[in-house]
């Protein structure tokens, strides 16, 4: 068997039962007594493991598909410039959402129905791609990886993008 094959047979063996475990542990999770142990609770502890774990599977192997098959250039072009400034963009995702929910900002925690919170993650990861992409357009590194290296090497790094720059991408 070769490689592509093994994938294919993860991603949809993992879909399958990542569904089907999911379906079971909606269906349990509403049967079960929190403070209570008993089948139901039990039922909806294994489906809810066994589900994230098919379909962490299911996702990995369409991944590799997609690099195996050459289809990346959508991760390269909008994701590439999220992972170089993976820390900067952590911790702006961390001041936002803080800002957002907790009582020193918005206060919106328990208070956002789930289909917000899927738009309002979704928007700020979009703006997150937008900002790495035009950052990264005019400096070397991120802010906060500018001060990361600055730091370790007891130094202060070139920010700026020029043209002799051996990071240009």
């Amino acid at each position: 068997m070769n490689l592509t094959n093994l994938f294919r047979k993860i991603f949809w063996w993992g879909l399958a039962i990542g569904i089907a475990t999911n379906i079971l542990y909606t269906i349990s999770y509403q049967h079960a007594v929190a403070s209570v142990p008993g089948g139901w609770s039990l039922l909806a502890s294994s489906m809810h493991t066994f589900g994230g774990v098919s379909l962490g599977l299911c996702y990995i192997s369409g991944i590799v598909l997609l690099f195996i098959n050459g289809k990346t250039s959508f991760f390269v072009k909008y994701l590439v410039p999220i992972g170089r400034m993976a820390l900067t963009n952590y911790l702006l995702q961390s001041i936002i959402c803080a800002l957002l929910f907790h009582s020193y900002g918005l206060g919106l925690y328990g208070k956002v129905e789930v289909w917000q919170g899927i738009a309002l993650t979704l928007i700020i990861f979009v703006l997150q791609i937008t900002f790495s992409r035009w950052w990264l357009n005019h400096f070397q590194f991120g802010p906060f990886e500018w001060l990361w290296r600055s730091l370790t090497y007891f130094k202060m790094q070139p920010m700026k993008k020029n043209k002799y720059s051996p990071i240009n991408e």
